[in-house]
Formats: C-alpha cells, sequence, structure tokens
C-alpha cells in the first residue's frame, strides 16, 4: 500500500475517483481537477501529473476495501461531494474456463469492491443531503459478452445503480453509469486484432471510442445543472448497441 497526500481545501467541493490510474481514469481525472479536490483509489501508482490525495491498494477483499475507505474518510473529513467508479478488468475468459478463484477475482475488480465503497460513501452524502455517483458499466451489461464473468459483474453494477437512484434520489443524491462500448485502451488489447477490426466494421461511426469520450460523459452527468437525470445510463458506443 502507497500513500500520498495533498492540503486540504474545504472550499473545493471533493471527488472520489476508483481506479483512477487506468486510461479512462487518467482522463477523468484530466477533467475533473479543475472543479474538484480529488482523491484516488488504485492497485496502480498514481498517474503521472496526479494532483490529490491517493492510496494504491488493490481492492481485492473486505479489508482492503475497508483500508481505503478509512483512507477516504482521512482525506474528506467534512464532505464527499461526487464519486466515479472507473475501476475494473476484462480478461476474455470463456464461461468453461472460469474457476472459483477467477470468478471471484472478476466480481471484486468489477462489482463487490464498488458496492462496499458505495455502501459508506452513501451514509456521508445522505448526511449532506447531496452527491453523485457514476459508475463504468459496459454494454456487456445489456447484450452479454465474451467473458461471461466480466458481463455479470457489470451488469450487477449497473442494477446497483438503478438501485441507489431509486432509493435515494429523493435525497438529493443522484446516480448514473456510462455504459462504454469497445474503447481504444490496453484493456482492450484482450479482444484481439481481429476482435478489433469487427467492431470497427459493425460500429455505424466506423471505430473504436476513445478514453476521453468517455470521461467527457461522466464530466456531464457530474454537472451539478444537469440535475434531473437520475438513473441513466449513457452510452458511449459509436451507436453499436442502439438502444
Amino acid at each position: 500500500m502507497t500513500l500520498s497526500r495533498e492540503e486540504p481545501n474545504p472550499s473545493r467541493p471533493v471527488a472520489l475517483l476508483v481506479g483512477a490510474s487506468g486510461a479512462i481514469g487518467k482522463e477523468i481525472a484530466t477533467r475533473l481537477r479543475s472543479s474538484f479536490s480529488l482523491v484516488g483509489i488504485d492497485r496502480m501508482p498514481p498517474p503521472v501529473g496526479w494532483i490529490g490525495d491517493f492510496i494504491e491498494i488493490d481492492l481485492s477483499c473486505v479489508a482492503a476495501v475497508t483500508e481505503a475507505i478509512q483512507f477516504v474518510d482521512s482525506c474528506s473529513p467534512e464532505h464527499l461531494d461526487a464519486a466515479v467508479f472507473a475501476n475494473g478488468s476484462y480478461s476474455r475468459i470463456p464461461l468453461g474456463a472460469y474457476t472459483h478463484s477467477l470468478l471471484q477475482a472478476t466480481l471484486w475488480d468489477n462489482f463487490l469492491s464498488a458496492f462496499y465503497i458505495t455502501q459508506h460513501i452513501l451514509l456521508r452524502m445522505r448526511a449532506a443531503g447531496k452527491g453523485r455517483l457514476v459508475y463504468i458499466t459496459s454494454q456487456a451489461a445489456a447484450a452479454g459478452g465474451t467473458d461471461p464473468g466480466y458481463a455479470a459483474s457489470k451488469a450487477a453494477l449497473q442494477a446497483l445503480m438503478k438501485s441507489v437512484a431509486r432509493e435515494y434520489g429523493g435525497l438529493g443524491i443522484r446516480c448514473n453509469s456510462v455504459s462504454p462500448g469497445p474503447v481504444d485502451t490496453p484493456m482492450a488489447n484482450a479482444m484481439g486484432t481481429r476482435r478489433k477490426a469487427h467492431y470497427r466494421k459493425v460500429i455505424p461511426i466506423g471505430r473504436l471510442c476513445t478514453a476521453p469520450e468517455v470521461a467527457e460523459a461522466v464530466r456531464f452527468l457530474l454537472n451539478p445543472e444537469v440535475d434531473g437525470i437520475n438513473g441513466h445510463t449513457l452510452d458511449v458506443d459509436g451507436g453499436l448497441l442502439r438502444r
């Protein structure tokens, strides 16, 4: 575990970014740092140019999640205004190859860690009477995919988003998700070049989407003037799913 700290600025809203060092997380951080004081969590070191508090920890069990939550509380004792969950892993494991340990790891990466952190931060947001949450899900949550463990874990995350939006929307809290299709990031390399070529043919815009496009959708949903959007899934997939 590695910690980095920043002097608190009580005049700025605070945003938690889980998965801050991934390709999408880095782009989200770039777009949020002018408006928020950032608290980052990732198993990898903070991205180059990171400004804010950061804990390097693998959220693979309850004890690690508890430690990360304690760090977040110590960084933002007064308030936590927003939380973005951009963490996750995609290994493209076929159904028959899944073992119990592989499935557990996928669930922790893509769903369980977000569930437990959400459970805690909603207590703070409810007390403050405001807050915004955005989950990075996947089109696989709606359409299935070649990695059923990944698809199932993202579908669970999508259901969590809808449940939070329903239960906490009347308390000043807004919860939405951004659902990327194939995105041109290192994680997409798991699908291979032939699969990427296939997507370039079937995606209406003729290319994979980019991490900056996903990050811009997150920033839109965190805009305080966008208050009427709650329980919504914003697709960033070039028109692939068209739901």
